[in-house]
């Protein structure tokens, strides 16, 4: 319980310097599920014709986070591996042990009991997250500018908090599916993809649905 609350201190730190940081220039997105959310729901204020573009800058930005998290923590992760035994072998079925330093993996916990409810954490979680920016957002509830950051970041580290033991709380594709890609060019393979679909299925589903509710039904 001690490092969840701790990754989830880094989280609500880390997005809150990210929206601050792109907030005035993009938006602050930093999610697919978002982009998508804000195409649907308020297509007045983002274009679908911007969403491609979007998601594409976001996978990239995941990909080189990959990257950087693979050239700084290598030699732990080899150590790491190398404590699992020698019939360890990188890109196996079993390597996702170690492909959880870069990503979420369902499968790796005993308490989700199948891809159906890990997709309802998901897309709970991400719902939840889209839930707070556009209730924040909404012109109605007139919440100060600068406090959006942080509420963002607040939301998220909730999800971590309580949902983190059991999928890892992804809730965003980009920042799951990019590292994924990154961990082919190390040595996993295939199985870096394992359990992939829902942590991008289930974001894009859920994230409009909480877009939604805020727009449409609490701010009606």
């Amino acid at each position: 319980m001690r490092r969840t609350f701790q990754c989830a201190a880094l989280w609500i730190l880390g997005a809150t310097l990210g929206v601050y940081a792109t907030g005035a220039i993009s938006g602050g997105h930093l999610n697919p599920a978002v982009s998508f959310s804000f195409a649907l729901v308020r297509p007045g204020d983002f274009s679908f014709a911007l969403l491609l573009p979007y998601i594409a800058a976001q996978v990239l930005g995941g990909i080189i986070a990959g990257c950087l998290n693979y050239a700084i923590y290598a030699s732990a992760i080899e150590n790491y591996e190398a404590g699992l035994g020698d019939t360890f072998i990188r890109g196996s079925a079993e390597s996702i042990q170690s492909a959880a330093a870069f990503g979420d993996f369902y499968s790796l916990s005993p308490n989700v009991s199948g891809w159906g409810h890990a997709f309802f954490i998901e897309a709970f979680g991400t719902a939840f997250l889209t839930f707070c920016i556009f209730a924040v957002t909404n012109p109605k509830n007139n919440v100060p500018s600068g406090a959006i950051a942080p509420i963002v970041g607040i939301a998220i580290g909730s999800m971590i908090v309580m949902l983190g033991n059991l999928t890892g709380s992804g809730i965003n594709p980009a920042r799951d599916f990019g590292p994924r890609i990154a961990l082919t060019f190390f040595g996993w393979g295939t199985a870096a993809f394992t359990n992939a679909f829902v942590y991008i299925a289930a974001p894009m589903v859920g994230g409009p649905i909480g877009a939604f509710i805020a727009d449409n039904v609490l701010f009606a």
